[in-house]
């Protein structure tokens, strides 16, 4: 009775526990992040604050810059449950960079107090470097020159053989990304990437960006340049051209929201792909043979 007592009591507390890491990962999953951040900057003042938080704020993060700051321009703090636990972490990393100096001093002290060799000998290394400096007798000119010739030659050789493993990969790679695998790869990765951009991108951004070039012709260009590249602008937020002076003036306060689950969605839609995984596979086959070579040094 007394040990089925006990095994039902280890069970409700593994149960429990099961319980409570699947209410955490359903939190992290299903919660979302949130984060804020402001910047201004204009002739006066040049400063910068944001804020990432979870749970009520119950797990939040801060930081700010100001540049007017002589001590410390870059500021930041962490708290859990309003308690700021950035010092715990410093005083944690700080012990660690002590232990590992502290392991490394008693190395070596160790080492020299135990000498390798006995005062009055000469270490085995030494003795046959001796013994085969005494051997070969120094080569002369015409050795030397042939040595560095076919040296030279075989550097030749390498390069060569460099040159043409490029172009066999490179002629390989190329009927890949002319293939219609590659293509359906590209459109899941492009489709479900900017799915991942569009959520976490800020919900509400307000303020204004000012800038200019001093040349009318490169400030054009500049806007020119952006609005080619369809950046979603919001409503609110206003980008203001100066064609006359040279400045840069901004003052953008933005705010937004991350569920961690619409991005593994995302995810595994991507590596779902058959296509995608073939990709893959060929990255790593590639990289591999790079490290094998590298490792031949070849």
């Amino acid at each position: 009775m007394v040990f089925l007592s006990v095994l039902s009591v280890i069970g409700k507390i593994i149960l429990v526990l099961l319980g409570i890491a699947a209410v955490l990962v359903l939190l992290i999953l299903f919660f979302p992040v949130g984060y804020k951040a402001e910047i201004v900057k204009n002739d006066e003042e040049c400063k910068a604050s944001g804020c990432v938080y979870w749970l009520f704020r119950a797990v939040n993060a801060r930081f700010s810059y100001d540049e007017s700051r002589e001590d410390k321009k870059v500021t930041g703090d962490v708290r859990l449950f309003g308690f700021s636990i950035l010092p715990l972490i410093q005083s944690i990393l700080d012990k660690d960079k002590k232990k590992k100096k502290q392991e490394k001093k008693a190395v070596r002290k160790e080492a020299a107090r135990k000498p390798s060799v006995a005062p009055g000998e000469r270490s085995a290394a030494a003795v046959k470097k001796q013994a085969a400096d005494d051997d070969i007798a120094e080569p002369d000119w015409f050795e030397r020159v042939s040595s560095k010739i076919s040296g030279f030659f075989n550097k030749i050789r390498k390069l060569i053989r460099k040159i043409r493993r490029f172009f066999r990969n490179a002629d390989k790679w190329i009927t890949y990304f002319m293939s219609s695998s590659f293509d359906q790869a590209a459109t899941v990765i492009l489709k479900e990437g900017g799915g991942i951009f569009r959520h976490i991108f800020p919900r509400t951004v307000k303020g204004y960006v000012r800038f200019g070039t001093n040349d009318p012709s490169s400030t054009g260009m500049l806007l020119g340049i952006f609005y080619s590249l369809c950046i979603p602008v919001p409503e609110e937020l206003d980008i203001i051209p100066d064609f006359m002076e040279e400045c840069f003036e901004t003052n953008v306060s933005m705010k937004g929201r991350i569920f961690l689950s619409v991005i593994l969605v995302h995810v595994l839609k991507i590596f779902k792909d058959k296509e995608v995984r073939v990709l893959v596979n060929r990255i790593r086959k590639s990289l591999k043979q790079r490290k094998e070579r590298k490792s031949r040094g070849e």
